[in-house]
Order: structure tokens, then sequence, then C-alpha cells
């Protein structure tokens, strides 16, 4: 695996040196490759990392040769980046177990962080956007293929979830809420620029819708509930921008009264809504504890790593199943970075709330992309864990550069 890392590694530098946009392309592309994994002198790393770093390497040396600009950072983006280091540094010291947090700091915080300028030379020429958005569907058709095969048992699925009822399957993830907390979100990103973009390039539509249709077969076949119900969101939003509105919203209003009205799906929903669904009764028994583990520690949380140690004097006694994070975007963070994690995930969800609202006035495109996918993650967050992952880490700085460009020079967009 070493060698391994070492190969993907030297190929990112290379690329990244040569033209740092297309090693951000490389980087995306092998995002999932955090589950690829290895020591040197009994320190974890894994496959990211290495392709990460190398990139971020290559990409230096470009800028430092003046072969390419150096992005131009805002002083957004530097402060923010900055606020981030010290509240990851407050969940370190208030960990339970130093030697692990620091390396989920590292992980989480500071090697995302390290992509920040890569994500920016990608927004920075319009040609490079249009190669990430090509990436980003070959990945999702990828997902759904590897999906749509394990589901018909061409190819092993993961136990225990392909032996569930009903059965779910995990794509290239290790389990289903991985490959649909990837995927979901990207399907938004792809989804609300093509209904907005006027791109004379058919081919490269039929790419984006094909990378949709994967990335919707990936969290269907994941039976990730969440993820669903944040893309049938994002779906009835998205018609504000549809020539055809009234046909649009009726399809969603009729595909709705579909699924009431058949008892099967009725039953779910039903479940779902009176925390009657055993996957919703563990979160809600789960957030219940987790409230008791903040009310003691409501500064500090549980520090970096800490929650699973910790929440076990706090849990409810029918709790049974112990997972490493709440499940919910708010109570993630409040338990790993104390309260002020808590007030920095708000903060950032108003900036982008204020940003993406200054840019849906103009003919921003890539804003209502941008405004899908963000949709998705909070929506997905809400019962999930949509940042702490190796791969959703460095994805969310993506995002945010979408939503919020953290560039220095006028960010309009021209048409594609």
């Amino acid at each position: 695996m070493i060698i391994f890392a070492i190969i993907l590694g030297l190929v990112a530098f290379g690329v990244a040196w040569y033209r740092p946009s297309w090693g951000a392309c490389v980087l995306l592309a092998l995002l999932p490759a955090y589950q690829w994994r290895f020591s040197v002198a009994g320190v974890p790393s894994t496959v990211l990392e290495v392709v990460l770093l190398a990139a971020v390497i290559g990409a230096g040396v470009n800028w430092t040769t003046k072969r390419s600009a150096f992005p131009r950072l805002s002083p957004w983006s530097i402060g923010v980046a900055l606020v981030w280091l010290v509240i990851g540094g407050l969940g370190v010291a208030f960990a339970q177990d130093a030697y692990p947090a620091l390396g989920l700091y590292r992980a989480y915080i500071v090697e995302p962080l390290f992509a920040l300028p890569l994500w920016i030379a990608v927004w920075q020429e319009e040609r490079d956007r249009r190669w990430l958005l090509l990436v980003i569907s070959a990945q999702l058709l990828l997902f759904g293929i590897v999906a749509l095969l394990q589901r018909l048992h061409v190819v092993s699925g993961l136990e225990p979830w392909i032996s569930e009822s009903p059965q779910r399957v995990t794509s290239l993830f290790s389990y289903p809420n991985a490959a649909a907390l990837y995927a979901a979100p990207l399907s938004a990103l792809l989804a609300g620029i093509l209904i907005t973009v006027q791109a004379k390039n058919r081919l490269e539509k039929t790419l984006w819708i094909i990378g949709i249709i994967g990335g919707i077969i990936t969290c269907a076949l994941a039976y990730s509930r969440g993820a669903l119900l944040a893309l049938g969101i994002v779906a009835i939003v998205l018609g504000a921008w549809s020539k055809r509105r009234f046909i649009w919203w009726s399809v969603c209003a009729a595909f709705i009264v579909v699924l009431v009205l058949i008892p099967s799906t009725r039953s779910k929903f039903t479940n779902v809504i009176t925390m009657q669904d055993t996957s919703t009764d563990v979160r809600s028994v789960m957030w219940q504890g987790t409230w008791h583990l903040l009310k003691a520690h409501p500064l500090t949380g549980a520090g970096l790593g800490g929650f699973p140690k910790l929440y076990a004097k706090y849990k409810l006694p029918q709790h049974v199943e112990l997972l490493e994070y709440p499940h919910n975007i708010l109570l993630n963070s409040w338990v790993e970075f104390g309260v002020m994690g808590a007030v920095f995930t708000l903060g950032v969800v108003f900036w982008l709330a204020f940003a993406l609202f200054r840019r849906l006035r103009t003919t921003d495109f890539w804003a209502v992309g941008a405004l899908a996918a963000w949709i998705v993650v909070l929506v997905h967050g809400l019962v999930d864990v949509p940042y702490f992952k190796n791969d959703l880490a460095v994805l969310t700085i993506l995002l945010l550069v979408i939503a919020a460009p953290l560039v220095k020079p006028d960010n309009k967009i021209p048409p594609a």
C-alpha cells in the first residue's frame, strides 16, 4: 500500500506542478482513497493524505517558480481558516485522549485547509471549472454502476448491509451512508448547474445528466433516507429556476401523492415521522443522551474524538448502538469542539446564506448549484455526519469555495 501511495503521490505532484487546477481534479477524483490506510513508523496515514500533500506541494512549486499566478485568497477566507484552526485546537485541548485527537485535527482541519488554494485555482478558470464537473460526473457514474452491480449481486456487497431488508449497497465505500453523504451533494450541485446554465455543449450536459442519475442510484440503493429526502427538497427548490415551473412542481406534487398512496412507502414515512422507525428512534434516543452530555459539559463538549467514551456515561438505557458522533450537524460540532464549535457552525451557515443570496440575484449559475449542494448537506446533516470524515472534510472546503468564492478578484462567471 505504501508503494501504491507513493506512485499516486508522484502522479498528483507532477500533474499539480504542470497545472495546479488539474492537480485539484486529480485530488477530487481520489478523495475516496482515504479508505486505503497504512502506517509509517507507527504513524497512521492514508493514500488520500499522500495525494493531497503531493498535489499541494506540486502546486506550490508551480506558484513559486511563477509558472502560474498564486491564487489570491480573500481576507475572509484567511480569517475563517484561522478561526477554524483555533477552534480545532480547542477540540484537541478538550479531548479525552490527546494523541488520537491530534490525528483527527490533522485529517479533518489542517489537511482540508491545505487544499484550499487548489480549489481556488480551479475556480479562477472557467474551463477548469468545467473539467471539475466532468470529474464529478465520472465519479458519480462509477459509484452508480458499482452500486447497481452490488444490488444485482454481480459484485459482492458488504455485510451486514447487503443482507438487510431492504438491501443496502455501499458502492466504493465501506458503509451505505458514506456513499450517500458523498454522492448526494455532488448530484445536487450538478442538477442546480444543469437547470440554469445556458451551455451549448450538449455532450457536457449529457455527461452531467448521467452523473446525476448515477448519484441518485447510489443514494437510492444505499437506502439513505436522509439523502433522498434532501434530494427531494432540492428537486422542489430547483423548480424556481425552471422555465416550466408549473409542470415541474406538478410532477413533484404528483410523485409525492403517489408515494403517499402506496401503503408500504406511506407506512415507512409515518414511522419516520412518529419516531417508530428503528433508525429514527436510535437518533432520537442518541440526541437525548447527547443533550445530557452537553448540559454537563456545555463549554468543552467531549473534545475531538471523545464522544464515544464520554457519551457512555450519559446515554439512555435503551440506547444500545454506540456511534462515533451524535448524527446532527450542530451537535456534532458542539461535542467535538465545545460551544465555540457550535457557534462557528451556525456562523458559517448564516455566512453561506448571505453569500448565496447575493449571488442568486445575478445570473451566476454556479450559485444555484452551490445552493442545491448546501441544501443537501444541511438537510442530510440534521440526521447524519456530513463533515467528520476524511473525504467529506476536503469536499466541504470545495463546496465552500463554490458557494462563497474566497478570492480577491471579481467572481462574475461567464456563461458556459
